[in-house]
């Protein structure tokens, strides 16, 4: 019996054909608009780093290393030695070995120690608290009022100057007295004449002896206008209706 040849089972696809006398063409791939266009933007919102980069790392770092390798003293022209620094820094020195041990010891104690240290007051500050439970701490913000004031405006008009101890009467007296001097108005109170001016004018009836406008600055769910609020409200109006008080909305930053 004779045996069966065996054929070579073809497993992968057929090479491509093409027509008889057909010649293959190579043909460039070409890269598109968009992609050259973000390529150039990248390089243009690179450059302002590496231009920093290079110009306040790189090139220091060159320039030192050249100048390692020279005799410089900053005035006179390089001259360039080699290794003779390195040299005598090591053997001759007498103040590179101390620099070391310092540069080790500030590493070794003091980073270590900052870090300890800085980690147990922030967690003795987290944890701190009052008899009452309360936590205590600095406030960050704070309302600060003062009163500027033009001190020759006041020689001129025989005015005595604001001192320690000056009251609403007397700061209004000055005002209308300016007035009658010729300034435009004798008193910019804007704290007093804005929105808010309520709240401001609470400071007019807790000074006077009376009750607060709210019980709460911040979340308030009260409002007390008693006489002493009525007071100093009336105060005001009169000085704005007199010019001796600049009305609301008036922009002291065109004078």
């Amino acid at each position: 019996m004779a045996a069966t040849p065996h054929r070579r089972v073809r497993t992968s696809p057929p090479p491509a054909t093409r027509p008889p006398g057909q010649r293959l063409r190579w043909v460039p791939i070409r890269r598109g608009k968009k992609l050259g266009s973000d390529a150039r933007a990248a390089y243009v919102f690179l450059a302002p780093a590496l231009i920093g980069f290079t110009v306040f790392v790189v090139y220091p770092l060159i320039r030192s290393a050249y100048f390692a390798l020279t005799q410089y003293n900053g005035l006179s022209d390089p001259k360039f030695v080699g290794f003779d620094n390195f040299r005598r820094m090591f053997s001759t020195d007498p103040s590179f070995w101390p620099s070391v041990r310092a540069t080790l010891l500030l590493v070794v104690l003091y980073v270590p120690l900052s870090l300890a240290i800085g980690l147990a007051l922030a967690v003795f500050c987290n944890h701190w608290t009052t008899a009452d439970g309360k936590i205590g701490g600095v406030p960050s913000l704070m309302n600060t009022y003062g009163i500027w004031y033009d001190i020759d405006a006041f020689k001129a008009a025989g005015i005595l100057v604001p001192a320690a101890g000056w009251t609403w009467d007397q700061m209004y007296d000055a005002a209308a007295k300016l007035h009658e001097k010729g300034a435009k108005y004798g008193l910019v109170a804007d704290a007093m004449t804005a929105l808010d001016a309520p709240f401001s004018l609470s400071l007019y009836s807790q000074s006077a002896g009376g009750a607060p406008f709210t019980d709460d600055v911040h979340h308030p769910t009260k409002v007390t206008v008693d006489a002493k609020y009525t007071e100093g409200v009336g105060k005001l109006v009169a000085g704005i209706k007199s010019g001796a008080v600049a009305p609301p909305g008036y922009d002291i930053s065109n004078q």
